[in-house]
């Protein structure tokens, strides 16, 4: 089952390997851009922003975590962007949607790590490496696919419109399908975020 399924996902690659790059240039973008829009803040601003991680991080130091209530908001912003993603690729004007919320996806993390790197250096290093590429390593590729899946579907719908309107509840159901399946690594993602991820932040500091 597993073989079957990784071979499955690199067809898929493989025949939309051009959609793949753009969707992965997109998200770099994002990515640089809100790593570089930290230089964008006052001293005011960071400072404030830094006494809110600290204290943050505190609650790891002296409160007991509830991973299951971690797990529960980490998956519901994750279900929030899946499904805007979802809606705008069953939609004929859904291409520059989905294009537009990679670049905020990776604006995200590149604000993050770029406050991390500037407020701690080398030691932000360190903390992103271990509170935010974790659970990346399955939702970044989970968006990713779904973006491809997004497109083409959304693509197929506009290139044929007048004949496909009797066939495009075929078609919603199986990119539905393959959406839920692409789901299933933003759930892993979420799993890691709440259990794994702060127990490495506590050994970390």
């Amino acid at each position: 089952m597993s073989k079957k399924l990784g071979n499955s996902i690199k067809n898929d690659i493989r025949q939309n390997g051009i959609l793949y790059l753009i969707c992965i240039v997109c998200l770099a973008i994002g990515i640089t851009t809100g790593s570089f829009s930290i230089k964008a803040l006052d001293e005011g601003q960071k400072k404030d922003l830094l006494q809110y991680f600290n204290s943050f991080l505190e609650t790891f130091k002296t409160q007991n975590l509830d991973n299951q209530h971690i797990f529960k908001v980490s998956l519901q912003n994750n279900l929030i962007l899946f499904f805007t993603f979802w809606i705008s690729g069953a939609t004929v004007f859904g291409i520059p949607v989905i294009i537009i919320l990679l670049l905020f996806k990776g604006f995200l993390i590149g604000y993050t790590v770029g406050f991390l790197i500037d407020a701690l250096s080398m030691k932000g290093i360190a903390l992103s490496s271990i509170a935010i590429f974790p659970q990346n390593v399955f939702i970044i590729p989970g968006f990713l696919m779904l973006s491809v899946n997004g497109i083409l579907f959304s693509a197929r719908t506009i290139k044929n419109r007048k004949i496909y309107l009797n066939r495009y509840w075929d078609g919603f159901m199986q990119y539905t399908i393959t959406s839920l399946l692409i789901c299933g690594l933003i759930v892993i993602g979420s799993l890691i975020e709440a259990y794994m991820v702060p127990m490495l932040i506590v050994y970390a500091i």
